[in-house]
């Protein structure tokens, strides 16, 4: 492309080890190019879960990842909506939690999956490992949909009264 490199000196740069020079050792230098993947999911126990109840996931990587810069949110599908677990442990080890506390109006009455294929939000967070790979956000594994968990945060409510018939 035309572009040269020089030294301070205005010296062109030698790019020829020649005979007489021996090239630079490469020993100990690795190259890691490879995302960190998802390996698997885990969830709370099967069970309904009410209101007050902190439900804690697993997801594991197949090597240690970091969280920087923002709270990433896992996205949980339930009948009532999407919720968004952040995540609350983890960096530095294979493992990152998220947990989400139920709260009022939340409701799942069949099986909760994960959602977006269990796409874990970033929310303007990067998870990365050791070399700067950006890992894969996305779980598409057997743990997708897990039975026999549902969520009641629906409060009952009072919808008529009868009293004694009139005398």
């Amino acid at each position: 492309n035309g572009a040269t490199i020089r030294d301070t000196n205005g010296n062109d740069a030698e790019f020829d080890y020649g005979v007489d020079t021996t090239p630079p050792s490469v020993a100990g230098r690795l190259v890691d190019g490879v995302a960190p993947t998802i390996t698997s999911m885990t969830g709370p126990a099967a069970g309904t879960h009410i209101i007050g109840d902190v439900l804690e996931w697993v997801v594991t990587y197949n090597e240690a990842v970091n969280v920087a810069t923002a709270t990433p949110r896992l996205n949980i599908t339930l009948d009532s909506g999407t919720i968004l677990a952040p995540n609350s442990g983890g960096t530095g080890s294979a493992n990152l939690t998220f947990q989400y506390t139920v709260a009022t109006s939340d409701l799942d009455v069949d099986d909760w999956a994960y959602g977006n294929s269990s796409q874990i939000d970033l929310n303007g967070a990067t998870i990365r490992d050791a070399a700067l790979n950006d890992a894969d956000i996305d779980y598409t594994g057997s743990e997708a949909t897990l039975t026999g968990r549902r969520v009641d945060g629906v409060i009952p409510a009072m919808t008529g009264m009868t009293g004694p018939a009139a005398t």
